[in-house]
């Protein structure tokens, strides 16, 4: 699905990054596209006939931001979350407690070490907070890669794709 809001020339973002220095993602339009997603999923799972248990969020840069927003705060909503190029705003890590659904969740986290526009100490934080949780994120790291997604990481996402559908 498309975020929501339109970027010049031809884009799109889920939220709209503020320039302040302790930035902490807390804004209406997170938690209105977070509801559109979860909407979606809800309306997709419901028109093809499927289970949660067979659905996850992938997602890029705010699209990853978005996918831990969501799945996180409703575990129950998906089977897991590829976060490629992303991080867990502060928002959402002070809501975070262990919960026994959230614990079912499989996670993907790619990132690239040389990342300009979200530094490579998001995934390494991202991975931190998750597995404080009790999580197990399955972590990569791709080695010269900035803000962007790599033939590698296609192919490592395939993979553990084809693992959590097991």
């Amino acid at each position: 699905m498309r975020a929501p809001l339109p970027v010049e020339p031809q884009g799109y973002r889920w939220f709209t990054k503020t320039d302040e220095p302790e930035y902490n993602g807390e804004t209406d339009e997170l938690f209105s596209s977070a509801r559109l997603i979860k909407d979606f999923v809800l309306k997709a799972t419901a028109k093809y006939h499927t289970q949660s248990d067979r659905v996850f969020l992938v997602g890029f840069s705010q699209g990853a931001i978005m996918s831990y927003e969501v799945a996180l705060r409703e575990p129950e909503l998906v089977r897991g979350i590829a976060a490629l190029s992303g991080s867990v705003l502060p928002v959402l890590r002070s809501a975070l407690k262990p919960d026994a659904a959230m614990g079912k969740l499989a996670i993907f986290i790619g990132h690239g070490t040389l990342d300009q526009a979200l530094p490579f100490s998001s995934a390494t934080q991202a991975n931190k907070v998750l597995a404080e949780l009790g999580l197990k994120p399955e972590f990569h790291q791709y080695l010269g890669m900035n803000h962007t997604i790599s033939e590698a990481e296609i192919q490592d996402l395939k993979a553990w794709l084809e693992k959590s559908l097991k």
